[in-house]
């Protein structure tokens, strides 16, 4: 299956999802993992950044073996490092909106 491809990766408070598409737009593949938290305080709550990795990782491995059969290691781990660097946090988010950092997070 050559061609273009979308990674589209979801990392949320309640799981980890991520689903390949085709050029086209049609869904080839999705899954998900729930998501683990730590509870640090009262209420307080922290996410593990190695276990946001690891899972996101595992997912790309997993739909690019389910829908294309053998992920190259090579493309995974980029594919991986990519999504990971656009991730942004509530201030950009909150500049690109335009509304307060309050009410995102």
């Amino acid at each position: 299956m050559a061609g273009k491809y979308i990674i589209a990766l979801d990392l949320g408070s309640q799981s980890v999802k991520t689903a390949i598409y085709d050029a086209e737009g049609r869904s080839l593949y999705a899954c998900s993992q729930d998501t683990k938290l730590h509870t640090v305080g009262p209420g307080a709550i922290v996410y593990d950044g190695d276990e946001f990795y690891k899972q996101t990782t595992d997912n790309i491995r997993d739909v690019l073996t389910k829908s294309l059969g053998s992920p190259n290691p090579h493309n995974v781990v980029k594919a991986a490092m990519e999504g990971l660097h656009r991730l942004r946090d509530a201030k950009q988010v909150s500049g690109v909106r335009g509304i307060p950092v309050e009410k995102i997070v």
